[in-house]
């Protein structure tokens, strides 16, 4: 969270609201075409909690994985996820940079 802190972007979970800190992020980024995406762009899903507009957030490393938390726990930390599976294309929503 500090990094995103550095470019004022508050993505702090006690903010009261669940559930938000993709869809603040996305409010950060620009949009990217799909096929334009690259290393260090953020994809942004929906419907992954009950919740309105993006609700999970990876970081792309390279064309069809990035580095998430999805169903990772504390003892191992964020990983390696292919996002080309059914289940996140079916809930992909967009591919953003963060704006500067």
């Amino acid at each position: 969270m500090e990094a995103f802190a550095q470019i004022a972007v508050d993505i702090d979970p006690d903010h009261g609201i669940d559930f938000t800190n993709a869809q603040r992020l996305l409010d950060h980024c620009d949009i990217v075409p799909y096929d334009e995406r690259q290393a260090g762009d953020l994809i942004f899903f929906e419907r992954t909690y009950p919740t309105v507009g993006a609700s999970h957030v990876g970081i792309v490393i390279s064309l069809g994985v990035m580095i998430d938390d999805h169903q990772r726990n504390a003892e191992s930390g964020p990983g390696e996820t292919s996002y080309n599976t059914a289940y996140w294309k079916s809930r992909y929503l967009a591919v953003g940079r963060v704006r500067r």
